[in-house]
């Protein structure tokens, strides 16, 4: 879990799919759509932040701020708590019994420790990316979509829209947890963000 290997990971399926194809399908120079689920919008906005000429659209499906906003500061660089998490042993040991007290159903304790380590500096790296991207040109349209039992998730889709304004929409469906669309994917919620998603992408 790390950012810097993530987005080069993400950078290499790009290459494969896109900038290696000929003209009409791709290529090093063409535009193309991202879509990102949970941790992979805070990879999917590094990510057009670093190329935004490549990003024709963007998804941002329920955006992730579980560890990085609850925990912030706590664990910010340098702090006490983030070196205990180095530590061999305690740090096993500690995230273990964090992860059980605020997300058992996200992370064991060792994947845990590795996202707090591995993945930003928390609320603050959230917030700069968000202010950043708002201001700039690219992405000229983005979807938030999200469900209200989503809390974290919500809120920071609430977030980045009221940022965005007037280009982004938000489309939030009642009730649903954060693996609803997944587990009800032939059913009304899969379908409403299958709909909106295709929609979004479709139109001019």
């Amino acid at each position: 879990y790390s950012k810097g290997n993530m987005l080069e990971q993400l950078q290499s399926v790009v290459k494969a799919l896109i900038d290696d194809g000929d003209d009409d399908n791709g290529g090093p120079n063409a535009k193309f759509h991202l879509y990102s689920f949970s941790m992979g919008n805070f990879l999917a906005l590094h990510y057009t932040r670093l190329y935004p000429e490549r990003i024709q659209k963007i998804i941002l499906h329920s955006p992730w701020n579980a560890e990085l906003n609850v925990f912030n500061p706590l664990f910010g660089k340098d702090t006490p708590l983030r070196l205990a998490l180095n530590m061999p042993g305690l740090g096993s040991v500690g995230s273990s019994a964090v992860s059980k007290l605020w997300f058992p159903h996200c992370h064991d304790g060792e994947t845990f420790r590795q996202i707090i380590l591995g993945m930003g500096e928390g609320d603050a790296e959230w917030t700069k990316l968000i202010d950043d991207l708002s201001q700039a040109d690219v992405p000229s349209d983005v979807l938030l979509m999200c469900g209200t039992k989503e809390k974290p998730f919500y809120k920071l889709a609430k977030y980045i829209n009221d940022k965005f304004q007037r280009k982004s929409e938000l489309h939030a469906w009642p009730k649903g947890d954060h693996m609803t669309w997944c587990d009800d994917w032939d059913k009304p919620a899969g379908t409403f963000f299958r709909d909106h998603a295709y929609n979004f992408l479709t139109r001019d």
